[in-house]
């Protein structure tokens, strides 16, 4: 209903009303005059002109009145809104420049590998030759990362945004052993137990490839950063909700850290910028807010870091 409508809907009755009040004062004054009782009629009409005036000037402070809290939520809403807009650009200004940042880094050392190759090749050893490529190798496959995350937020938020979330029952049990196969030998590599318990099956409506996807970030970054011996695996089912569990025993988040670990390019230790892009927990986020659950970290007992997804059944 537009905000006009109803005080002058009010409005309307209220002139209505006053103008069945002096028809009845016009009927009055002729019955009176026809009986010869002119104190009575004055009376009587100055009565009801009390009440048609009361009455008018009742509504128009009634739809003064309603204007006026239409148009402050209003101006509410709009300057909400505009914050909204504010901290969107924000938002837009600051993840171009961190990206650009990001980008930068792996652009210079490629750069300066490939300038090294091409202008001095006569000056480099066999070794510094194999070295420099390999910084190439590197950077570029840390380059080929950063735009396959990027574009996988993009996809998330257009997802998110269009409402078309056509999710068909999955079973979970078999997206974490998925994820435990592949990350066995990553874990040998480094000397880590990869865990994981047995497990029943619990079926929720999801995207199944999300989901891989958002427990292969939490297990890859336990293996990469954690510096503990074991990792496990879990996967609890509940009358309401399903939780996968990442569990280390390493040398744990920071409270500080905790609550910022699953922004974009946000890192616990910048001097491992290097090995990661800065958008694996920050995915991992995205992908259990599009199921209607929730990403979060806490303490492991003894010493360590479990982060949780939780998913809606």
């Amino acid at each position: 209903m537009p905000a006009w409508l109803p005080p002058l809907l009010s409005l309307a009755a209220s002139i209505v009303f006053a103008a069945v009040l002096v028809v009845e004062t016009l009927n009055f004054r002729h019955t009176a005059a026809r009986a010869g009782d002119d104190a009575a009629m004055l009376e009587h009409a100055f009565d009801l002109c009390k009440c048609a005036a009361g009455l008018l000037g009742a509504c128009a402070v009634a739809s003064i009145v309603f204007l006026a809290r239409r148009l402050k939520r209003r101006l509410a809403t709009v300057a909400a809104e505009n914050e909204q807009m504010r901290q969107l650009e924000q938002f837009r200004r600051d993840f171009v420049a961190d990206v650009t940042h990001e980008i930068r880094t792996p652009l210079t050392g490629i750069m300066g590998a490939v300038e090294m190759l091409k202008d001095h090749p006569e000056r480099l050893s066999a070794q510094e030759r194999e070295a420099l490529m390999d910084v190439v190798v590197s950077q570029s496959g840390r380059l080929n990362r950063l735009a396959l995350d990027i574009l996988s937020l993009s996809r998330l938020d257009a997802r998110r945004d269009s409402g078309k979330l056509d999710f068909a029952p999955d079973d979970l049990k078999v997206a974490v052993e998925n994820v435990h196969a592949a990350f066995v030998p990553a874990a040998k590599l480094k000397q880590i137990e990869l865990k994981l318990p047995h497990a029943d099956s619990v079926t929720v409506p999801c995207d199944i490839s999300l989901i891989e996807q958002a427990i292969a970030n939490l297990v890859e970054n336990a293996i990469r950063y954690s510096d503990s011996p074991t990792v496990e695996l879990s996967l609890a089912s509940l009358p309401a909700k399903a939780i996968i569990a990442v569990t280390d025993h390493g040398h744990g988040i920071a409270k500080k850290h905790q609550k910022r670990i699953f922004e974009r390019f946000y890192r616990v230790d910048k001097s491992r910028a290097q090995s990661g892009t800065g958008l694996g927990l920050a995915i991992v986020k995205h992908i259990a807010h599009l199921h209607g659950g929730e990403a979060a970290i806490a303490d492991t007992p003894g010493g360590g870091a479990t982060f949780t997804l939780t998913l809606p059944r």
